[in-house]
């Protein structure tokens, strides 16, 4: 079964004309059960992975979330990183 997580807002501010690169340390993530010890894979995603010509950009992180048949109910946590290179 795989759900859509709810994409979060990522906001760089840099200088007009130039390029700039976007992408996760790792396209993949494992969240945990909090207090637990279950997991669930979360597949990334970005709205945009290159942007030229803006000093503002609003990139958007989504992904899919792959729930187990027998997935524990509860809240569930982790973390990614975002780079942007330029």
């Amino acid at each position: 079964m795989y759900d859509e997580i709810e994409r979060k807002q990522v906001m760089y501010s840099g200088i007009t004309a130039t390029s700039y690169s976007v992408s996760f340390a790792s396209a993949s993530i494992t969240i945990q059960k909090q207090g637990g010890s279950e997991t669930m894979p979360v597949a990334l995603t970005l709205s945009d992975t290159s942007v030229t010509g803006v000093a503002t950009k609003d990139i958007y992180v989504g992904g899919t979330l792959t729930v187990g048949p027998n997935q524990a109910e509860g809240q569930y946590e982790g973390s990614y990183t975002v780079n942007v290179t330029y």
